[in-house]
């Protein structure tokens, strides 16, 4: 499952003002630069790095963070540890060279084989315990972000024109998702 998670609008469209948390203890594997170029900064520039996270409690289970800037060395990360900050830089869809002047969305996708049949699982059903109610005061529960099978099946999602799925999008709570 893949979320999108957009962030609140005073965070604008920085590299280096919204931290990402370890969501369980694990292992940093290692980043990459993102193929996505953002070609209204300096002739392109990445989108930030894709980082890839395993879980120590279940090593098939890995979560992939897109559009971030990590701040940590590859080897074994906490529960709760700043890991990144969130690449919230973004270009206008319909003038690619313009620079947003509000926030872009960062993602989130989770792998793994064994934990839940096929591959409708998200990083909030593994997420740390302790690390779950930070994200209940903004409305976010695995209730109301995991997508179940049935509706997934009923919705899905095949339309990848530059559109993300609606019902893949994170808001805080009191804020309306605006697709970039």
């Amino acid at each position: 499952m893949k979320h999108y998670l957009h962030p609140l609008q005073s965070f604008g469209p920085s590299n280096d003002q919204l931290p990402v948390y370890a969501p369980f203890d694990g292992n940093f594997d290692g980043a990459e630069y993102e193929q996505q170029v953002l070609y209204c900064y300096n002739d392109g520039i990445p989108h930030g790095k894709l980082m890839n996270i395993r879980s120590f409690e279940n090593p098939n289970f890995t979560i992939r963070l897109f559009h971030v800037r990590p701040v940590v060395s590859t080897g074994r990360i906490r529960a709760g540890e700043i890991i990144a900050y969130a690449d919230l830089r973004g270009c206008d869809h319909q003038n690619p060279n313009v620079q947003l002047t509000t926030p872009s969305s960062f993602d989130i996708t989770t792998e793994g084989g064994g934990i839940i049949e096929g591959d409708n699982f998200s990083m909030f059903e593994h997420m740390d315990p302790s690390l779950l109610a930070d994200w209940a005061q903004f409305g976010i529960t695995p209730d109301n972000v995991v997508v179940s099978k049935e509706s997934r099946d009923a919705d899905p999602c095949t339309n990848f024109d530059g559109q993300m799925c609606s019902n893949d999008e994170i808001c805080l709570a009191g804020q309306t998702c605006t697709q970039e």
